[in-house]
């Protein structure tokens, strides 16, 4: 079976920690790499392979919306998820403009962030 590698992209290490946690118990998942900011993953990018990228849409130096963008020009193999605690709909309206494959709210739980990696990896959205 392939496993599907993400990277995680957020500013607070305690989420960064907590999601690859989360992650290093289901079976199809491996984390290949971290970023603090969206600069970090276009950088981390230009010499890593990931399939999706579970990002955070607050961040320092580049927010995630931003970072979409370019994403989905240079690499539109690659998949984004946004993870937040913003659950506005004008604000999920813009993450889809942005590129965006999916969306979770920070408090969804393993079995929900599990599913969303697998029917976005799948082609599908969440």
């Amino acid at each position: 079976m392939k496993k599907i590698k993400v990277l995680i992209c957020d500013d607070h290490q305690m989420m960064l920690d907590g999601i690859k946690l989360i992650l290093s118990n289901i079976e199809n998942i491996i984390v290949v790499g971290q970023a603090h900011n969206g600069e970090e993953t276009i950088e981390w990018l230009g010499n890593n392979e990931t399939d999706i990228i579970l990002m955070d849409i607050n961040m320092p130096v580049m927010d995630g919306l931003k970072a979409c963008k370019i994403l989905n020009k240079k690499y539109d193999n690659i998949k984004v998820i946004f993870l937040s605690m913003i659950n506005q709909s004008s604000i999920i309206h813009s993450l889809i403009e942005s590129g965006a494959k999916g969306y979770l709210l920070k408090n969804s739980g393993q079995e929900e962030l599990s599913i969303a990696i697998q029917n976005v990896y799948d082609g599908g959205v969440f």
